[in-house]
């Protein structure tokens, strides 16, 4: 180990924290406190290199442990909660002389438009890509029996619930027996085209057909089932804010983080999506899920 310290001051354990700093901290040392006595007292005593605020913590403590992080010239990162999330890339303003953060709401006609645009390019996307949905329809009744097409309850905008739809990859009734599941790596109920759809992303391509209905947009959270909503929202603070807004075809979790990544992880760019929403934003998020679904495997 190198003379570098890494300190996490957090009273939850942060397994994926720890393992993040193992990894991209390779020549550190790391240490993890949890209280501010602690904080101050290995400020004090070691030469820390860096310090991760943890998302647990209140504002009271992050703007004290911040504090005493500048007062000793250690460099700082802090986990966003629901706070910084919400204020990520929100845009400064001024009222009077007083400078104020500037939050924009969330309906109006914006989104009217916006809603308008997204079935007028999935209208567009569906015909373009009609031969395709012919090939993959006719590959999967030939690999397996069953239908075509599976559709699956997700949770949308302000909790309505919808039929999310997609080119089915599993065997007929793959869940009769476990119940609803994640996907697992090398899951056996997955069929032979089905991993090749998986692979290549195109199981998503009926979600098109929920876009043109305003299920979705192009852009936002991805919809999760109601069983694991009612889960996360329990174990997650502040989970239901992402159903503020239409979920989406990508977004920003899907660039950033893996499948399989926690639910915290992926909550903290589905919240920072509230913000910024519009036609130039969107696009720029699509044109990033190219390069990001090309290196990752499929689920």
């Amino acid at each position: 180990m190198g003379n570098r310290l890494i300190v996490l001051y957090s009273r939850r354990r942060e397994i994926d924290v720890v393992a993040g700093v193992i990894r991209d901290f390779k020549d550190s040392n790391f240490h993890q406190v949890k209280t501010e006595k602690e904080l101050e007292w290995i400020l004090k005593g070691k030469t820390v290199s860096f310090l991760i605020l943890g998302r647990d913590l209140s504002l009271n403590e992050r703007e004290r442990a911040l504090f005493l992080g500048l007062q000793n010239g250690v460099e700082i990162g802090i986990m966003p909660g629901l706070y910084e999330s919400l204020l990520a890339g929100a845009k400064p303003t001024q009222i009077g002389e007083i400078s104020v953060v500037l939050f924009p709401s969330l309906s109006g006609n914006k989104f009217n438009w916006q809603r308008c645009l997204n079935r007028i390019l999935a209208l567009f996307s569906v015909t373009i890509t009609s031969p395709l949905f012919f090939i993959i329809a006719l590959l999967i009744r030939l690999d397996s029996k069953g239908s075509v097409f599976y559709g699956q309850e997700r949770v949308g905008r302000n909790g309505r619930t919808f039929t999310l739809w997609k080119f089915r990859t599993m065997v007929h009734n793959a869940e009769t027996e476990t119940g609803p599941t994640f996907c697992q790596a090398n899951d056996s109920r997955v069929t032979r085209i089905g991993k090749v759809l998986r692979t290549t992303h195109l199981d998503e391509l009926p979600q098109l057909i929920n876009i043109f209905r305003g299920d979705m947009s192009w852009v936002g959270p991805r919809p999760e089932r109601p069983v694991f909503v009612r889960k996360f929202e329990q174990s997650v603070p502040d989970y239901s804010l992402r159903h503020l807004v239409d979920p989406g075809l990508t977004g920003e979790a899907q660039i950033n983080v893996g499948y399989d990544a926690k639910p915290e992880a992926k909550l903290t760019y589905d919240l920072q999506h509230l913000h910024r929403h519009g036609f130039w934003e969107d696009a720029k998020t699509i044109l990033a899920t190219i390069p990001s679904l090309l290196g990752r495997k499929g689920r």
